[in-house]
């Protein structure tokens, strides 16, 4: 008989609504983090690793930010100054917020994706914000790249969002 391979999760087969990662995850995780393995573990699928990055990959605004829009701002009234240098609200925290940001490869790099360094910086940022140290910051090959043709020791070409010690921070699931 044959061996049974076993099949690879497409991208497409991401689940098609929002959802929590996990209520545990979400729960208390402040300046900790878990890697996409991690992840699928928790949600009982533990070799969709990718699975895990295909649904963050679609999250929809609304769950991606930590902070409620801004209200529309209301009509001027006679009251308010003509400069418009009026104060505005401090932003509101989204109960809904998926902690993306948190979810690292399982060696603590911060994965590589579409839109180039923007949302490498982004996450970094997130993840300083928090207090998680982040070492190696973005870069984008130059004088900083690997020795080889450009590659650094990830073989990512020297584009990386930098590195979190899993050791310091991964979250320990309890």
């Amino acid at each position: 008989m044959p061996p049974t391979r076993t099949r690879r999760p497409k991208a497409s087969e991401a689940p098609a609504g929002p959802a929590p990662l996990s209520p545990t995850f979400n729960a208390d995780v402040y300046a900790m983090v878990a890697s996409y393995g991690d992840i699928a573990k928790l949600l009982g699928r533990p070799q969709n690793s990718r699975l895990v990055g295909a649904a963050l990959k679609v999250l929809p605004p609304h769950l991606s930010s930590p902070d409620l829009p801004a209200p529309a701002p209301t009509s001027p009234s006679s009251s308010s100054s003509s400069q418009g240098d009026d104060v505005l609200p401090a932003p509101q925290p989204n109960p809904d917020f998926v902690p993306w940001h948190r979810i690292l490869s399982s060696s603590g790099i911060i994965s590589p994706r579409a839109g180039g360094i923007r949302p490498l910086i982004r996450q970094a940022d997130f993840l300083r914000a928090e207090g998680v140290e982040v070492n190696d910051g973005p870069r984008a090959g130059g004088a900083n790249a690997g020795p080889v043709g450009g590659l650094d020791a990830f073989g990512l070409g020297g584009l990386h969002g930098g590195r979190v010690s899993m050791a310091q921070y991964r979250w320990n699931g309890a």
